[in-house]
């Protein structure tokens, strides 16, 4: 008994002390940073502790992952070398055969092993992608036969229209960039803009095809009278029938914006089937930005009096056209809690719609 809790403790020394050798050391850092980097193109997440950078924290789990499986290597093989070591070590063999050759060769059948390795887990993996593709491709050729079988054309498609989810803000300072920012306020997309985008929903079971979508301005001022308002008079645009051009401010070395403007902009919508997005159109948006600013309130909280604007649907049935009417009215609650001249204007806008009789 007591022999053998020597030959444990033997076991236990040689697995210690050789992992943190010069050269399992290196074997373990190499073998931490393919095995993070593998880690990392497969999606594994690392929990990671607060104020912690993810690179330092994976790096140290997989050093110690590294770390134990070359401890755990070493355990099992000492049998096999304390067999081993009465004789010559296989690294004073190789030396006396291979002389300066032996690292090379080493080097090279250590590669020609982890090909192996890799090459036949990525065919392994391929086949079981490829079994799975096939057998969901084989799913959907079913529900496609089944599809084809009870086309879901039974009824007339009706629809309703549901303002935007989310709140939406827009902020306009040429001197430092002149385009209108208008965007959602969330910090998942802090560098995109974005129209708001109602939401058209389907009614019914049956799917609709290429319903047309068209807005109409129902203010009473045009772009280009807005630039001639008291308030955007001193700033500098270029107005067209067909375009707005945006200057930067005085000083300002910033590039001009531009707008296509379309009285009455259309979208075709080829398929909804139980919803489809709608977009307040960008050839109107900045006419409604403009409106806001001319009728931006001065107290922070406040609201403008409403853009309006009227959306028409129009679709085909079984009995022939359709047609459905809605009014928007969207306004612009002044957020700008500073009296600096830039920004010019900074709000969140508030939807609201109704369904105009037919």
């Amino acid at each position: 008994m007591h022999s053998k809790s020597r030959y444990l403790f033997a076991c236990l020394k040689y697995a210690g002390t050789g992992s943190v050798s010069r050269a399992n050391t290196l074997s373990t850092l190499v073998g931490a940073a393919l095995l993070y980097g593998l880690n990392m193109l497969t999606g594994w997440k690392i929990p990671l502790p607060d104020g912690v950078p993810g690179l330092f924290v994976g790096g140290f789990y997989c050093f110690a992952v590294m770390w134990i499986v070359i401890l755990v290597v070493r355990f099992l093989g000492a049998a096999l070398h304390f067999a081993l070591e009465p004789h010559r070590r296989p690294l004073v063999i190789l030396r006396e055969r291979l002389g300066n050759l032996m690292w090379p060769i080493i080097s090279m059948a250590t590669g020609i092993f982890l090909f192996a390795i890799l090459c036949g887990g990525g065919l392994i993996w391929l086949a079981l992608q490829v079994r799975s593709g096939t057998a969901g491709i084989g799913m959907n050729r079913n529900a496609e036969a089944k599809t084809s079988e009870t086309p879901n054309t039974v009824g007339n498609p009706d629809f309703f229209l549901q303002i935007p989810d989310g709140r939406y803000k827009f902020k306009w300072d040429p001197a430092t960039q002149p385009k209108f920012d208008l965007r959602l306020d969330t910090e998942r997309n802090p560098d995109f803009t974005n129209n708001p985008t109602f939401i058209l929903r389907n009614k019914t079971n049956t799917v609709a095809y290429n319903v047309g979508v068209v807005w109409k301005s129902e203010i009473a001022s045009t772009v280009e009278q807005l630039t001639k308002s008291p308030r955007l008079s001193k700033y500098q645009f270029h107005v067209t029938e067909t375009q707005l051009i945006v200057m930067a401010a005085s000083g300002s070395m910033a590039m001009p914006a531009g707008y296509y403007l379309d009285d009455s902009p259309k979208q075709t919508i080829a398929v909804v089937a139980k919803e489809a997005e709608v977009y307040f159109p960008p050839q109107l948006s900045a006419l409604a930005v403009l409106y806001f600013i001319d009728k931006m309130p001065p107290k922070v909280g406040e609201s403008t009096d409403p853009f309006i604007a009227r959306v028409t649907f129009n679709w085909e049935t079984a009995e022939g056209k359709k047609r459905r009417d809605y009014r928007v009215r969207v306004t612009a609650t002044n957020a700008k809690v500073t009296d600096a001249e830039m920004p010019v204007a900074e709000a969140f806008l508030n939807f609201s719609l109704e369904e105009i009789p037919n």
